[in-house]
């Protein structure tokens, strides 16, 4: 039975302030001073709201009972636990016990990246995404939820670049902790991973976004923990000269498939190469999934410690992949994450916490 104090609800009316006020009372709660219980109630408000800019002046604009200053000093000067705001809406989420016979529920990790223009907004650099062309962007590392009854995001953590990490002077301006110093993506990804098995997330998995397929130290650390893993692969030319040959089997997905093209899979036993340079200990899979009979590019995948899943089982984790990229979606065309305009480390990260609060609210509120 579902349990959850957040029925889903993809129309909630978040324009009703008494209801949104009682949705946000435990959240409230962690607030010491009333006008901060309000400006959480305005600001959340505001992303969840259908309005052109979800800047703090743009959804002052339309809320006459905050102004901009108000919600940037919420943002950025009083005092409040973003990490323990997010650890609650999690909480909450796990506790619903719909949630926690979720057998195969499993953490998603990957990343995003946050257009910007200068070199003033806390740890904005250049990085190259799948093209040739390098974009001035803030990187986010990201874990999502994902299982049979759903999704939701789990956190993101913003990545420092050693320019930035080591810079006396920008750190100031930014307003960095001294308690944040410079990690790799692939070890934000395994403290977000840590972080979400403290507080329980029923996931048996983790998946790793093609953008961490090739972190051998990620996956290296993930092995060492007899982490289960899926990775998606983005070297599909070396994948599909490995797997040439193989044999190709059609996937019963049953029931639950009804009306999708039928797929099939291949599959080869292989040592992924370490960040030592030789062969792992221990071996997984290399596997490829297409539609059944079609000779176009296949996907390709990487499972490690899940020798005893069938195909369909296999497909059905890499297609949790597809949660996390649908939320990010949703976040940046309905609920402004790239709106946030300050420069500073705990603005950014609020906004990303207020962000996911609002989708939360906005799924699951009655």
């Amino acid at each position: 039975m579902h349990t959850s104090p957040w029925p889903v609800s993809t129309q909630a009316p978040m324009n009703d302030a008494g209801e949104l006020a009682r949705q946000l009372a435990p959240f409230a709660a962690l607030l010491k001073r009333s006008e901060n219980r309000r400006a959480l109630e305005a600001y959340v408000r505001g992303l969840a709201a259908s309005i052109p800019s979800k800047t703090a002046s743009g959804i002052a604009a339309h809320d006459a009972g905050t102004s901009s200053q108000r919600l940037q000093e919420f943002l950025t000067r009083t005092a409040w636990d973003e990490e323990r705001l997010n650890s609650l809406r999690i909480r909450t989420l796990v506790g619903s016990a719909e949630q926690s016979s979720d057998e195969e529920g499993v953490i998603v990790i990957g990343e995003e990246l946050l257009r910007k223009t200068g070199s003033s907004s806390v740890g904005v650099a250049r990085h190259r995404t799948g093209g040739a062309r390098a974009l001035n962007a803030q990187r986010l590392v990201t874990a999502h939820y994902a299982g049979r009854s759903g999704s939701w995001p789990l956190g993101a953590r913003l990545y420092l670049p050693a320019e930035w990490a080591g810079d006396a002077a920008r750190r100031t301006r930014a307003r960095i902790p001294a308690s944040v110093s410079y990690a790799s993506p692939g070890a934000i990804a395994l403290d977000l991973v840590d972080v979400a098995h403290g507080l329980r997330v029923p996931a048996s998995a983790v998946a790793v976004d093609a953008a961490f397929s090739t972190d051998s130290l990620l996956l290296d650390a993930l092995e060492h923990r007899n982490q289960r893993y899926l990775s998606q692969r983005d070297s599909s030319l070396t994948d599909a000269a490995s797997l040439r040959g193989a044999r190709w089997t059609p996937v019963d997905e049953g029931a639950a498939a009804a009306g999708v093209r039928p797929r099939e899979i291949a599959r080869i036993r292989l040592s992924r190469i370490t960040a030592a340079r030789r062969p792992a200990d221990r071996p997984g899979y290399l596997f490829g999934v297409r539609d059944a009979g079609s000779a176009h590019e296949a996907s390709y995948y990487y499972a490690w410690g899940m020798d005893e899943l069938s195909s369909a089982s296999l497909l059905r984790l890499a297609s949790r992949l597809d949660a996390r990229r649908s939320f990010y979606e949703e976040a940046r065309g309905q609920l402004g994450l790239e709106d946030y305009e300050g420069r500073l480390w705990p603005g950014l990260h609020r906004h990303i916490a207020l962000v996911m609060l609002a989708h939360t609210l906005r799924r699951h509120l009655t």
